[in-house]
């Protein structure tokens, strides 16, 4: 007697990327129509705002080897056929030349989530236990916490039991990438188990690989323009990132194995496509729907030396990493987000060179947009955004404790023009100190005013990181308006002075309604200063730190 008929999912042909059109709009849609329909859609969005990255990711991987496939033999391109192939890519404004859709036809079947060799999964994958067939659906979406955990959530307790196929392919692409570490169950085929339980490699991150860096992307004006931002063909420093050999994804090469590996990717079409678990996914009683996951430990790459294949991170020279490898050199390592921080507070990782002995660290995409402006490409959008997103682990990287997606759009000067990057980030390391100032400022109020206190948050602590913060929310919009309006046609000091002016403006206006609260006397001391005295200091530092006062300003 024939058994249930096995589903079939394709994400080819079958609706699964959530796009914004470009009126505010979403739609479901399949890979195939994402590519022929580029120029309609705003951008990639998701269940939470990282999926977008994660399948932006996987459809550069497509192009790489959709364009990148070279003749067996061939010694490859030049630095200048890769930009001239890349030109007439984006002078045409579409993917109307059939490469890309051709490549999908080819490998079609290995794009389905339940085929002969399922997409991104290991066929037959089980656990190797009496008590676990398979883990509900829900350890594989990022929002939805363990029973006990259900206090910071945004979904209710009640968690579906089963998704559907589509939520189920985003969800997979995601877990690929951020899965966390930890304990994991053992499946069949681990060599790696200590006491029932399989532990991550010692001295590796063993999230997923985005969950390793702080990931960075360019968008332009539609999704045709941000997929070919992305698509960096080499970099300054003689590095090439198309037509790597051997560099395939992972439907061109799908993993047999059940156990894992330590293995780093050969290119950015194999990292983006990156095999971080071993999943397959489990079908409910009814065959429509997906209701558990089967997952474990998969290739898990050293993150030392990586800018040679990922082009979406900021880096920085690790001499702790120097002295745990034993290396002769300080090795690169990827410069995670701090999530607690808006994007324009991180500008220097992203858009400074930094020292010319330690190298290029800002993220290669960056640094392709540079090169696209030197040359003179036509129709680069004006005020292209540059997109952070990236995850916190806590508790040895188990569980996730916080997110990160923002973006800031860049205006002409910073796209290029290493002066007046070099002065903005010397505007945000002044407002960052001068924000201090106001932190001081606060703490001194609160001893005058007898914070006695002896806990170890005393309330002037706390009530001067809520200024703190409050400061850096009205900050915000000056930020972002100047960091965009940062024209190649402004004089950079000029630019820069009058920044500064507004920033102490601000500043001065935040410590005077904080003043106006204080419940004592100008006059009053309990300690140091009086408040008088602490307001005059402030002053004093925030004329060092910004200038003084301009008169006229803008």
């Amino acid at each position: 007697m024939d058994g249930p008929v096995k589903p079939s999912f394709n994400l080819v042909s079958d609706p699964w990327v959530l796009v914004v059109m470009l009126d505010g709009s979403t739609e479901e849609v399949s890979l195939r129509d994402l590519f022929r329909r580029a120029s309609e859609f705003r951008g990639i969005a998701g269940d939470i705002a990282q999926q977008s990255l994660t399948i932006l990711r996987l459809c550069l991987a497509i192009m790489y080897r959709g364009y990148g496939r070279l003749p067996d033999g061939s010694d490859g391109l030049t630095e200048s056929e890769m930009l001239d192939g890349w030109k007439s890519v984006w002078e045409r404004g579409s993917f109307a030349d059939g490469m890309v859709d051709g490549y999908l036809t080819e490998f079609e079947d290995q794009f389905d989530l339940f085929g002969e060799s399922p997409f991104y999964q290991v066929t037959g994958l089980k656990y190797n236990s009496k008590d676990k067939e398979f883990d509900p659906i829900t350890e594989m979406i990022a929002d939805v916490p363990k029973r006990d955990k259900f206090l910071f959530t945004m979904r209710g307790r009640n968690a579906p039991s089963e998704i559907p196929f589509d939520e189920a392919a985003r969800w997979l692409v995601y877990f690929q990438a951020y899965d966390c570490a930890g304990i994991k169950t053992p499946v069949v085929g681990s060599s790696h188990v200590n006491k029932g339980k399989v532990y991550p490699p010692k001295g590796i991150p063993a999230t997923g690989w985005l969950g390793t860096i702080g990931g960075v992307y360019l968008e332009g004006d539609n999704l045709f323009q941000t997929l070919m931002l992305n698509w960096v063909m080499h970099d300054e420093e003689g590095r090439e990132y198309f037509g790597v050999p051997g560099d395939v994804p992972a439907w061109e090469a799908p993993v047999t194995e059940t156990d894992y590996r330590v293995v780093n990717p050969k290119g950015p079409a194999q990292l983006f496509s990156w095999q971080s678990r071993r999943v397959r996914l489990v079908l409910g009683e009814g065959g429509d729907a997906v209701a558990g996951v089967i997952s474990c430990y998969g290739d898990i790459p050293h993150p030392t030396d990586m800018p040679e294949v990922e082009t979406m991170t900021a880096w920085h020279k690790s001499p702790e990493k120097q002295k745990a490898l034993g290396t002769p050199y300080v090795p690169w390592m990827p410069r995670a987000h701090d999530c607690s921080k808006a994007i324009w507070r991180g500008l220097e990782a992203i858009l400074s060179r930094g020292e010319a002995s330690e190298g290029d660290l800002r993220p290669v995409v960056i640094r392709w947009l540079a090169r696209l402006r030197e040359e003179g490409v036509d129709g680069l959008p004006r005020e292209p955004s540059v997109h952070a997103q990236g995850m916190e682990y806590g508790v040895q990287s188990s569980v996730v404790t916080s997110s990160m997606d923002d973006l800031v759009s860049l205006g002409s000067a910073l796209q290029c023009d290493s002066v007046a990057i070099a002065r903005t980030v010397g505007v945000v390391s002044d407002a960052d100190r001068a924000v201090y100032q106001l932190a001081l400022l606060v703490r001194s109020v609160e001893r005058s005013q007898g914070d006695k206190t002896k806990d170890k948050d005393p309330q002037g602590v706390r009530i001067a990181n809520d200024v703190k913060e409050a400061a850096y929310l009205e900050l915000d919009d000056l930020f972002r308006n100047r960091i965009a309006e940062f024209s190649k046609d402004e004089d950079a000091d000029r630019y820069c002075g009058e920044w500064r002016d507004d920033v102490h403006r601000r500043l001065l206006a935040i410590a005077d309604r904080y003043l106006e609260g204080a419940s004592v006397s100008l006059f009053s001391r309990h300690g140091q200063d009086s408040i008088s005295e602490a307001r005059s200091k402030f002053h004093s530092q925030l004329n060092k730190i910004l200038g003084p006062l301009q008169i006229g300003n803008r």
